[in-house]
């Protein structure tokens, strides 16, 4: 069995009788747990704790859903194209005080290319002289369309941009220089024509400063 970070896993369950489906009569929904091998006692990176049950008779299915995500997997498969986790489900049949499990089993996560965050490059146009970002309509917000957003950490110290924003009656052109900052901006009380980055750090101290 096969998921891919990110996306949704959707397991059918089938229960057999002499090699025939066959409805089962259970005092609760059953219960699916996904885990790193062998490491019994850990935290769920996956879990789904209510089945959807349809059908009826040798119909009968079971179906768990949930999101392949979660802090514990992503964690886990960082930097790995793909890892194999250990799978079991839990059901209590009506009238049984112990509950039921099937044999563990495997299942393989993919990782993914796609990431929570990610947003297209920021390429500036390579026929003018001051990178023109096109994909930028303001200047405070955050995200690829506005020049806080821009990353700044692999920009150097000078590096200028141009941008075009409407002042509610018109646009403008407005041009910015990356300038090095000593680390004492205060970051809620700016003047005019400072944009702070959104990925301003300690390690990364660089502020937008706007130049005729």
């Amino acid at each position: 069995m096969v998921a891919i970070l990110g996306t949704a896993l959707n397991l059918t369950v089938a229960f057999l009788e002499a090699a025939t489906p066959v409805e089962i009569d259970v005092t609760a929904s059953g219960v699916l747990v996904v885990k790193q091998p062998l490491e019994f006692a850990s935290a769920p990176l996956l879990m789904d704790a209510a089945w959807e049950a349809s059908g009826d008779g040798g119909s009968s299915r079971y179906l768990f859903a949930c999101l392949v995500s979660g802090d514990g997997l992503a964690a886990l498969i960082s930097g790995n194209p793909e890892v194999v986790v250990t799978a079991q489900i839990e059901w209590t049949p009506t009238g049984e005080d112990a509950p039921r499990r099937s044999h563990p089993f495997s299942l393989t996560i993919i990782n993914s290319y796609f990431q929570p965050g990610d947003t297209p490059p920021l390429v500036p146009n390579p026929a003018r002289t001051v990178p023109y970002y096109a994909d930028v309509i303001g200047l405070t917000g955050g995200g690829a369309t506005k020049l806080d957003g821009i990353p700044t950490v692999s920009l150097s110290v000078r590096t200028q941009v141009e941008v075009i924003v409407n002042n509610g009656e018109y646009d403008q052109r407005r041009r910015f220089l990356l300038y090095a900052d000593p680390g004492d901006a205060d970051v809620e009380n700016e003047p005019a024509g400072i944009i702070i980055p959104d990925d301003r750090s300690a390690e990364n101290l660089k502020t937008w400063k706007e130049i005729a």
